[in-house]
């Protein structure tokens, strides 16, 4: 017999008994976002102008939480965001100190995520992070998440969580781009401890406003990519991993049921509908195509996102034009960068292996990593010569 629906487990409750805020609004101001649309269009509690601009709730940060069961999600209605971060720690605090085990979910910032760290290092048992990342195209995330962290800060931040020995897991929910998921999910394996979560948009045409031919044009593909088929082939191409998890959205098409999640190796999904085949995935290599090894491919990639933000470019130009090192002080002084902009844009740099920062006494110099920008550079010529090789077809 099926579930009843008070049994079904769906949305928040697929991860957490309880769910904490003391957050309204959210500066990451995603065109998806369920909290905004429940908060302003919904129940009218708040103007739409007024949800980019967070407000904490003093109510909230003061409440002292007890023991409660099961895990606490915190935060499930806004982000950990730079502006909101101290009472946010505050809450963290309350929860932690009380015994609770807390799923922290958000968009990440590397400056959060440092301090959430470093405040929480005795509480690591815990805390388990769950990073969303939705895609790493960074066209895609700019127009749906335009205020929120790029993907090289997110995939630095999980980098940072799980190597201070941190509990990590995604959330790729809602995938912005499901053909490319199953790359992603193997670029993010090796830095989970846990879980990485999938699930569809749910709800777009009521959630998300189309008000520009833009909109129309981005909620089209994403309406259009989430069919039965493709999911099915998502499905096929990812279920005996142990790491990855299904959303209620993913669930309802391949046949799981809502109340418990079975493990991959023993789920039974309905039969596939007729007419539905497995797509499958991958990126076609030529023979004049530059052969590297899976590690250093990744690194490549890593480097290559932490590249595409105007401000870290010029950072990397601006090294290399000095020979590839500069003091911190010169550079922040000829990018007319502030200090905290420049150091947050070097952390993610770091993370991908480009630069790094060397501290000798109170001097502080930023430095290429040669190996990384070479191995760039190698792969990046090896694409443009395969490019122009002509293939036997032609």
């Amino acid at each position: 017999s099926s579930p009843s629906e008070s049994e079904r487990c769906t949305g928040v409750a697929e991860w957490a008994s309880k769910s904490v805020n003391c957050v309204t609004g959210c500066s990451h101001n995603c065109r998806y976002c369920y909290a905004a649309f429940d908060a302003c269009d919904r129940y009218h509690r708040v103007k739409r102008d007024e949800w980019e601009h967070p407000r904490v709730r003093d109510h909230d940060v003061r409440k002292r939480h007890v023991k409660y069961d099961g895990t606490v999600m915190f935060p499930t209605t806004h982000d950990i965001t730079p502006e909101v971060l101290d009472p946010c720690l505050q809450v963290l605090g309350s929860l932690l100190s009380a015994g609770n085990h807390v799923l922290i979910v958000s968009k990440p910032h590397r400056a959060c995520v440092q301090a959430i760290c470093d405040r929480f290092t005795g509480h690591r048992s815990q805390i388990l992070f769950r990073f969303t990342i939705g895609a790493d195209d960074p066209d895609l995330l700019r127009y749906w998440d335009p205020g929120a962290p790029d993907f090289a800060e997110r995939l630095t931040c999980l980098k940072l969580a799980h190597r201070l020995g941190f509990n990590t897991s995604v959330s790729m929910e809602p995938m912005l781009d499901i053909a490319r998921a199953p790359r992603l999910v193997r670029r993010l394996l090796p830095h989970i401890t846990e879980s990485i979560w999938l699930g569809k948009m749910n709800n777009v045409a009521s959630r998300v406003r189309v008000e520009t031919e833009e909109d129309r044009r981005q909620v089209d593909a994403v309406t259009t990519s989430q069919t039965d088929e493709a999911v099915w082939a998502l499905y096929d191409e990812l279920k005996d991993i142990q790491q990855v998890r299904w959303k209620d959205s993913i669930k309802k098409v391949v046949g799981i049921s809502l109340q418990k999640e079975p493990p991959p190796s023993t789920s039974s999904p309905k039969p596939r509908p007729p007419g539905v085949t497995v797509t499958e995935f991958h990126v076609p290599v030529t023979d004049a195509a530059p052969s590297v090894s899976s590690d250093v491919q990744a690194q490549v990639v890593d480097a290559l996102a932490a590249l595409g933000h105007p401000k870290r470019l010029r950072i990397v130009l601006e090294l290399a034009r000095a020979g590839g090192v500069m003091g911190f002080t010169e550079l922040r002084t000829g990018l007319g960068l502030r200090a905290v902009t420049l150091s947050q844009q070097l952390d993610v740099l770091e993370g991908a292996g480009v630069a790094r920062r060397v501290r000798k006494g109170r001097t502080v110099s930023c430095r290429l990593d040669d190996r990384v920008l070479n191995e760039v550079g190698t792969y990046v010529v090896g694409l443009a010569k395969a490019a122009a090789t002509p293939s036997a077809s032609g």
